[in-house]
């Protein structure tokens, strides 16, 4: 499905309307923001979408030069997937802001979002030196993402993280475990690039917040609330960037195993 090509969605449009529908073939993308000069966006308020992609990423906000794609999910449940026997579904399958010039917006209001694979914010044109943005809000509900989460992820690219309720659960993967690798909320890998974290409630579950090497990188971590499990690797400065802050209060910080 391309949402913004030549023309729009009215209210109650009915994409599919066939539960359990196979599509017959392997991958399928949801694209959003797919044209120069578009403005799209879907809210979703029940039910279930299922996105499976094999060999690229599967949900996509923001994909054109320029264009705006934005997804909230206000019920209902929304899965996205790029299965790997190889990789253990560490790789990209979801990008919030994906072109030159490209912005992203994704908001979690309720409901259940299921990220079976990387989510990059602020993905970017690395090529072109010309910006993206990207945004990931989390109001309510919950999200599962299995391993990468890349706030500000190429270069020129810029990408927030808001989490002000629900729970965002980051899963460890055999991948990308341990110190100086990409587990957990990951700040700033463009270079230059900016990434910002900002926690003011809801729950947190992860293995590290990281602060990336990146020479021209702006990471910001700003934390006024909310519960932050934090695991064996903690908040983790991997190396030197341009800008690395840390603003702290409130909130609750938890050791977690």
């Amino acid at each position: 499905a391309q949402i913004g090509v030549a023309s729009h969605l009215t209210p109650g449009t009915v994409l599919y309307d066939q539960a359990g529908y196979n599509y017959g073939f392997a991958n399928s993308v949801l694209q959003i923001g797919q044209v120069a000069n578009s403005t799209a966006s879907i809210t979703m308020s029940a039910g279930t979408l299922s996105i499976t992609n094999t060999g690229g990423n599967a949900f996509v906000l923001g994909n054109a030069n320029p264009s705006t794609g934005s997804f909230t999910n206000s019920g209902g449940t929304l899965i996205v997937a790029r299965p790997s026997t190889a990789n253990q579904y560490f790789q990209d399958a979801a990008a919030i802001g994906n072109a030159a010039n490209g912005t992203g917006r994704f908001v979690a209001n309720s409901g259940t979002n299921i990220f079976l694979g990387g989510v990059e914010i602020g993905t970017g044109s690395p090529t072109t030196g010309n910006p993206s943005t990207g945004t990931f809000t989390v109001n309510g509900g919950t999200v599962i993402d299995n391993g990468w989460f890349g706030v500000g992820r190429a270069n020129n690219g810029s990408g927030t993280f808001n989490l002000t309720g629900g729970t965002m659960c980051i899963l460890r993967n055999p991948n990308n475990d341990g110190a100086n690798n990409g587990g957990g909320v990951s700040l700033s890998q463009g270079n230059p690039g900016t990434g910002v974290a900002n926690i003011s409630g809801g729950a947190l579950y992860c293995t590290q917040i990281r602060f990336n090497t990146s020479a021209g990188g702006n990471e910001t971590l700003n934390i006024s609330g909310g519960d932050i499990y934090v695991g064996w690797i903690g908040l983790f400065r991997q190396g030197a960037a341009a800008s690395q802050t840390i603003n702290i209060s409130g909130g609750t910080f938890h050791t977690a195993d």
